[in-house]
This record gives structure tokens, C-alpha cells and sequence, in this order.
């Protein structure tokens, strides 16, 4: 079964507790899109969580406990660059260089995103296994325009508003628009291999 949560925490809580309550399935996987704070990561790399923590509540480490992880990431290297590590998630989207330097800092964290959290602390609430797998879709160096910030946070409306006036008069929110179009793509191809690698890895291991 596949489900769509949507950007942020609340979502995503609500998508996990609305899936689970048909089942308690062997094992969940959370994937999609995050932003690099480690500089060693480009666009298109893979990011395998070993722990995920909200910004905020640095006390709440969650430990990723798939017992099979270091194979898992070794199938997958052999289509695309994974890097496995810390993940922290935030209540809104992390689009300067600075909150991503400050991030990586103050949590020791390679990538961060707004879902994984919540996933993960939903699982633990119930003892259900979780993946959490993403994709690179902006470096530790690039900003992500006004537009991408309004739409992360939740006024859709407002950001593709935003988003028509970045591309009609910012010449530099134009180009952060056409970068990130052009990274987003590479990231959706790479993520497709790591998901499909992933799931081949699974598919003989019974306990899944």
C-alpha cells in the first residue's frame, strides 16, 4: 500500500495513524524529498536514517532498529550514493544556507526534511518497524525561493502566487526556480532506483 501524507508534521501523523488503522504492517517506509546539510551530499544522493529527531525536542531521538540496514544500503549503493546518518525534521522549510549550517550544528544531522519525525514517532508509539528513505533535492549551499517557503508552510495559495511573480521578476529566484526544477529531477530518478532496489531487497525476506 502506497500513501500520499503531504509537507509537515501534522499530515503525516494524520496519513500514518489513518493508514494504521487498518493494520499493523511488518514494515513502514517513509520516503520522498530532503535537504542536504552535510556539504558532501549533491543532488539525486540517497539519505538512509539511522535516527530522526524533531528540531526542538533534541531529546527524542528515535534510533532506526531495521535489522538489516548496512545490506539494505549496500544494495542500493550499487544504483545510486547513500549516505546514512542523523535526519532532523522542521515545522517549516529549512531554505537558507544558514538554517541548514545551524541545523547541522546544532544536530549533527546530513539531512533534514518536515515528515520524518512524525512518521518515526508514530511507529514507535505502536512497535512498528520504519525505513525512512530520501532523496537530495537542494545542497547545504543553495537558498530555495520565497515561493517554495510559502507552499512548505502550508499557503498553497500564496505560493503559487509567489511562484508566478518569482518567475516574472526575479531573475534570481528565476534561476533558484529553474535550479531546483532541474535538481528535483534528478532527485525523483534516483529515488525511483533506491525504492525499487529496496523493495527487491525485500521481496524474499519473509518476515516483510
Amino acid at each position: 500500500m502506497c500513501c500520499v501524507s503531504g509537507m509537515g508534521r501534522d499530515k503525516t501523523r494524520q496519513t500514518v495513524d489513518s493508514l494504521l488503522e487498518s493494520g499493523s504492517p511488518a514494515l513502514l517506509i517513509g520516503t520522498g524529498f530532503c535537504g542536504a546539510l552535510d556539504p558532501r551530499l549533491n543532488p539525486g544522493d540517497i539519505v538512509l536514517a539511522t535516527e530522526v529527531v524533531q528540531a526542538g525536542e533534541e531529546r527524542k531521538v528515535i534510533s532506526c532498529a531495521f535489522p538489516e540496514m548496512e545490506e539494505l544500503s549496500r544494495r542500493i549503493e550499487q544504483d545510486v550514493r547513500v549516505f546514512s546518518g542523523k535526519l532532523v525534521s522542521t515545522n517549516r522549510v529549512a531554505a537558507l544556507p544558514k538554517e541548514k549550517r545551524d541545523l547541522n550544528t546544532r544536530h549533527n544531522a546530513v539531512a533534514v526534511d518536515m515528515e520524518s519525525a512524525a512518521l518515526a514517532e508514530t511507529c514507535a508509539d505502536r512497535d512498528i518497524p520504519w525505513i525512512v528513505i530520501r532523496v537530495v533535492s537542494d545542497t547545504c549551499a543553495d537558498s530555495l525561493p520565497p515561493s517554495v517557503q510559502l507552499i512548505g508552510e502550508g499557503s498553497v495559495l500564496s505560493g503559487a502566487i509567489q511562484l508566478v511573480l518569482d518567475a516574472a521578476f526575479s531573475s534570481k529566484a528565476r534561476q533558484s526556480l529553474i535550479r531546483l526544477r532541474r535538481n528535483t529531477q534528478t532527485a525523483s530518478q534516483s529515488l525511483a532506483k533506491a525504492l525499487h532496489a529496496t523493495l527487491e531487497f525485500l521481496k524474499d525476506r519473509t518476515d516483510y
